[in-house]
């Protein structure tokens, strides 16, 4: 039997997607400030070849990180704030259909995440 798809999306692929970065530094004597945040919307996507909505489609996802950073005058140190998912949203990152025995793997993104990171160059 064959079945005609066309028209459909590839799967994974999101109807709409766009990205938005803004990054702020501030000068000062004993270095630079960094504020920077990047934000993402993904439309909904299938992962499914036939787009059947109930079995595997995801609707409109956004993502929110932030970082907060210092950056020593000689750029050696840096110590950064950072946070990712800061909505907190829960979205299928990829979908893996095992047909042969009745069942899908569903993969997620990492939950809101925070944290300090210090690092030197040399």
């Amino acid at each position: 039997m064959t079945e005609d798809l066309s028209g459909n999306r590839l799967i994974g692929a999101p109807n709409s997607q766009f990205n938005l970065y803004g990054r702020y530094t501030i000068p000062t004597e004993i270095g630079d400030f960094v504020l920077r945040g990047d934000f993402t919307y993904t439309g909904n996507r299938y992962y499914d070849e036939r787009e059947l909505v109930e079995l595997s489609s995801e609707g409109a996802t956004v993502n929110l990180d932030a970082r907060f950073a210092w950056t020593s005058k000689d750029d050696a140190i840096e110590v950064a704030l950072w946070a990712k998912n800061l909505t907190d949203e829960v979205n299928i990152i990829d979908v893996v259909e095992v047909g042969l025995f009745g069942y899908q793997n569903v993969w997620y993104n990492t939950p809101r995440t925070y944290g300090l990171s210090v690092g030197y160059r040399f």
